[in-house]
Order: C-alpha cells, then sequence, then structure tokens
C-alpha cells in the first residue's frame, strides 16, 4: 500500500525514525485489589448509613523507574 494513502498529504513527519524507538514511561505502581476493595467497603458503610463522612485512604504505591527519568 503506497504510504500516500496512510496519512493525509498536508501531514508530514519531521523525524520518522523518532516514532520506532518509544522509550518505557516512568509509572507509579498501586495495589488495584486493595483499592478496590477499599472502596466498596466505603460504599456498603455508606449505603448502610448515609452520614457516613467521607474519608481520606493512603495506599501502597511503588515508582517504577524506567528510560523517562
Amino acid at each position: 500500500m503506497p504510504s500516500s494513502l496512510l496519512q493525509p498529504p498536508s501531514f508530514r513527519l519531521a523525524n520518522p525514525g523518532f516514532i520506532i524507538g518509544n522509550p518505557k514511561l516512568t509509572t507509579v505502581s498501586q495495589d488495584c485489589f486493595e483499592l478496590g476493595c477499599s472502596t466498596v467497603e466505603y460504599l456498603l458503610e455508606k449505603i448502610r448509613q448515609p452520614s457516613t463522612p467521607i474519608r481520606k485512604v493512603f495506599l501502597r504505591s511503588e515508582l517504577i523507574i524506567r528510560e523517562t527519568v
């Protein structure tokens, strides 16, 4: 398939080689299961007792350093 069909005529990549080498992004890992359990627990409590105040929940997280630091 000709490359002209893959992109609009007015679109041009400044450096096409840059797309090939995407670095791995630094991210934060959280325990999604723990987050879900905490959320469901709070919602059930809120259903049983609507006057339950909003609360802050702190979950353990981990910084995963990759190539973009």
